[in-house]
């Protein structure tokens, strides 16, 4: 099917739901694999909350453009799963007994409880009367994500990242990094540094490098996961750590001292690196600066 760029464009929203409903699952899992304090019970009733809702907008998002995606052969699994029913057999919390709800309704029920307060009288029954297992909605948001992607993998590709990649706020961001890469060609091309002209190949290889990897297109590709973009990167990595162990390589037979201890300086900190948290990644990206700033004032005087 010849898909029109405002039909892609739909499809693309349904695919940035699909991304919202991934997140939520990975730190739903993230509680039981202990990757994050738990201070209270409510912590993961919230996220299990914002993903029922992030899958009702999902239902919503794929029954709203069924013009698309009922040609699956999923699509009546989709219904058939929605209507399913579930029956209350407890009523420790409530004085109804066996009270019946479709699954739509119950990811419905708590949508509304997290969205808005447009609530039914009965929604907050169903929601102490019936319980929905996360493997249940799961199951319903995996056979989703089938039927959206087999209606995705017949547009073409091409189309799909020239729409992406026209969008605002990924334009600006392009656009910031295409500055910065600019920035960094300027200083590389205009350094006076003795080592620059010693590695003048390596430096235009460098350039080169930031021209292919960070290009919109391709850092569209390696957003997308993208097999060959991703090669893409891993040559070049190597090649860019082959060049730096010659840059070092140079320094400790021929170097400066202050070029040595800059090396020290700039090895030190990359070690660390790997082990540090987050909130401490400026802090620590301060001080580097301000080590190599004091070898810069040696220099000088």
């Amino acid at each position: 099917m010849n898909y029109a760029n405002k039909q892609i464009k739909r499809i693309i929203r349904v695919q940035e739901l699909i991304e919202i409903s991934d997140t939520l699952v990975k730190v739903y899992n993230d509680f039981d694999d202990k990757k994050f304090i738990i201070d209270t019970f409510t912590d993961k009733e919230v996220i299990y909350k914002l993903y029922c809702s992030s899958v009702y907008n999902l239902i919503i998002a794929i029954q709203g453009s069924k013009e698309f995606f009922e040609k699956s052969k999923k699509y009546v699994k989709f219904k058939n799963l929605l209507n399913q029913k579930y029956t209350s057999v407890d009523n420790k919390y409530c004085n109804k007994n066996n009270y019946e709800s479709t699954l739509f309704k119950i990811i419905e029920t708590i949508r509304h409880q997290v969205n808005h307060f447009a609530k039914d009288d009965d929604d907050n029954n169903i929601l102490f009367e019936t319980y929905i297992d996360f493997n249940i909605i799961e199951d319903l948001r995996t056979i989703i994500k089938d039927i959206f992607y087999e209606t995705y993998s017949e547009i073409d590709k091409d189309k799909i990242k020239s729409i992406t990649l026209a969008k605002p706020k990924i334009q600006y961001s392009f656009d910031k990094i295409n500055n910065k890469i600019d920035e960094l060609e300027l200083r590389i091309s205009e350094s006076d540094n003795r080592l620059n002209e010693v590695f003048k190949k390596d430096n235009d290889r460098a350039i080169e490098l930031f021209d292919q990897l960070f290009n919109d297109s391709n850092l569209y590709d390696l957003l997308m996961k993208d097999p060959e973009a991703i090669k893409k990167l891993d040559s070049a990595d190597k090649e860019i750590k082959e060049s730096f162990e010659k840059i070092e390589e140079h320094i400790s037979k021929n170097g400066t001292e202050l070029e040595k201890e800059a090396m020290l300086v700039f090895k030190r900190f990359m070690d660390e690196k790997d082990n540090e948290s987050i909130k401490d990644v400026n802090k620590n990206v301060q001080e580097f600066f301000e080590k190599l700033s004091i070898l810069k004032g040696k220099k000088d005087n």
